[in-house]
């Protein structure tokens, strides 16, 4: 059980916890010096707009000395995203960073809508190509920025749709 905590931890599945707000405005701060070069608002817009679909991200958690004793735990949202010319995997998460550092910084409005930023939260965001496009993984630090997260994503593809 030790072993599979640990590896979970490794692999991100879980977090030691929430980052207090100061811990939030440092990350914040250093990933927009490291991620923003240039206006990604509009490019993120876009990308909004063209949501194929979301679904629900979850960790498979073991939960006894049994190999069929496991559980399973909303930990966020995936979202995917059809192919946009020029835009790679690096690229767009480069943007979400910051984006995301942007939102927590206050420098642009938050968004009832918007799954790649949370109020008093921090995202892990990763962007992993597919055969057809990419796949946008968030995950929440706690159970209640999960389930926001993958309400946000839904609301997102619903409003995509609409259009």
């Amino acid at each position: 059980m030790k072993r599979t905590l640990i590896a979970l931890l490794l692999a991100g599945c879980i977090h030691p916890g929430k980052a207090t707000r100061q811990e939030r405005l440092d990350t914040a701060s250093e990933e927009r010096v490291r991620y923003c070069d240039g206006d990604v608002e509009s490019t993120l817009e876009k990308i909004r707009q063209d949501i194929h679909s979301t679904e629900p991200l979850y960790a498979r958690l073991q939960t006894g000395p049994k190999n069929n004793n496991y559980s399973t735990k909303l930990v966020g949202a995936r979202l995917y995203v059809p192919s946009h010319p020029g835009l790679t995997p690096q690229e767009l998460e480069r943007m979400l960073h910051c984006h995301q550092a942007r939102s927590v910084l206050g420098e642009i409005p938050a968004s009832a809508a918007d799954p790649f930023s949370i109020p008093d939260g921090w995202i892990d965001i990763q962007v992993q190509p597919e055969r057809w496009g990419l796949v946008v993984q968030l995950r929440g630090q706690t159970a209640e920025e999960s389930q926001l997260i993958d309400s946000k994503a839904q609301a997102l593809a619903a409003a995509g749709e609409r259009h």
